[in-house]
């Protein structure tokens, strides 16, 4: 295992040969194209996550983030990364309960590398899309942390709605995709909206019958 760590960080830092012994006359051996070594990138991985050394996992964090950075890591690796510590999270902030006021926020527990990634919302409100949009609405470094991604505010919904979205996020290498993932926030119930005029009257109705 320590050849292929000390293979991955000088691949990664651009160098071809790599030096395996503790003396120049002892074995020296080439290390493959990272693309063409999953095992490697699966055996790092796996490291990363197992680990209980501090030191062990910020090592493999930091070949991870650096392969991702290159556009040599796998795309099934970065599914299970953005999957596990990549979080988009919906809110509705206080202070504006006459209408919905909505934000995505990201937060991530991983370095994630610089790379710029583009983010598409699409709504979803009591189980039915309510707002698509077919192109990128926001983009920024992957290794950003805490910004919004998207924000609605607007008529159109009611107290008890249940919401959330999913949001695509791609990345692009020489005008074309090379990587995207659908991820999906926690789902909000909508509260302390102001009601409509008409249902505020009908309601002023039945109280006065009532009585």
């Amino acid at each position: 295992m320590s050849k292929i760590i000390i293979a991955l960080l000088l691949v990664v830092a651009g160098v071809v040969c790599v030096h395996a012994g503790v003396s120049w006359k002892t074995e020296i051996f080439v290390a493959e194209p990272l693309e063409n070594c999953s095992i490697w990138q699966e055996q790092i991985l796996h490291e990363y996550e197992t680990s209980e050394s501090d030191s062990v996992k910020a090592r493999n964090a930091y070949i991870l983030s650096q392969l991702w950075k290159k556009g040599l890591l796998r795309n099934e690796i970065k599914d299970f990364l953005v999957d596990k510590y990549y979080k988009l999270v919906l809110l509705q902030p206080y202070g504006n309960y006459h209408v919905p006021n909505l934000v995505v926020q990201c937060q991530q527990t991983f370095p994630f590398p610089s790379n710029w990634v583009r983010f598409t919302p699409t709504m979803h409100r009591n189980g039915q899309v309510q707002r698509v949009h077919d192109r990128p609405q926001t983009g920024h470094a992957m290794s950003q942390n805490s910004s919004i991604i998207t924000s609605w505010t607007g008529g159109g919904f009611e107290n008890g709605d249940v919401i959330f979205y999913e949001i695509r996020i791609d990345e692009k290498r020489n005008k074309e995709v090379v990587w995207e993932r659908v991820v999906r926030t926690n789902e909000v119930v909508l509260e302390g909206l102001k009601e409509k005029r008409r249902d505020r009257e009908q309601a002023h109705k039945r109280e006065s019958l009532n009585r």
